[in-house]
């Protein structure tokens, strides 16, 4: 908010700062955040928030930059939940793929962002126990399926990787074969591990009645 210049007149023709420096860079008047020549409306933005656009809290989100967000930002993240919540206690969509639950056993599935792990439960059986006594157990009519993914190591890529610190042309000495007999010993060892991931299935739901 309140953008200026980042840099003064007086450094550029005095030869102070660095080839490549831009003369019309802004920054945040309020953190001084830099921002490259052209960004006057980022630097703008920056220190308030997303929402309303008056001047916010830093917040540090897991995806990891900086984000500014007024006291209206937990208000709006509450309804959104709400609203994603209230959607699994009326038809699924109709663009989605369905399956039953009988089908579907008892695999992983995920309900919006409830439970100890952020709407991941082991199986439908977990997520009854998780409803046990809600007055909204019986309404809940959708979840979304999982996808099992194993541990996977892939050998061209990693032959790829030891060789970029060898010669040019350095692949063209590693045969097919060779890759391939490595790619077998990777599968081996991978099936040897008990490593597996279930991730969020948005195009597939299993029906609950």
């Amino acid at each position: 908010m309140n953008p200026k210049k980042l840099y003064s007149e007086d450094k550029f023709t005095g030869g102070a700062l660095k080839p490549g420096a831009e003369p019309d860079a802004q920054c945040c008047g309020e953190c001084g955040h830099p921002f490259c020549a052209g960004s006057e409306d980022s630097a703008e933005r920056c220190c308030r928030c997303h929402y309303c656009g008056e001047k916010g809290e830093r917040h540090l989100p897991q995806h990891g930059y900086l984000e500014y967000h007024h006291h209206c930002y937990n208000e709006k993240a509450a309804a959104g939940r709400k609203e994603d919540r209230d959607a699994h206690f009326s038809a699924p969509p109709a663009i989605k793929r369905t399956v039953t639950a009988i089908e579907w056993g008892d695999k992983p599935v995920f309900f919006c962002d409830e439970g100890p792990q952020d709407g991941y439960f082991n199986s439908l059986s977990e997520l009854a126990e998780h409803f046990d006594g809600a007055e909204d157990a019986a309404g809940l009519k959708w979840v979304y399926a999982s996808e099992r993914m194993e541990l996977g190591l892939d050998a061209g890529r990693i032959v790829e990787s030891a060789l970029e610190e060898h010669y040019e042309d350095a692949g063209a000495d590693i045969g097919e074969e060779d890759i391939r007999g490595l790619q077998e010993l990777l599968d081996f060892w991978c099936s040897k591990q008990n490593v597996v991931t279930y991730t969020v299935d948005y195009e597939l739901v299993v029906l609950l009645d």
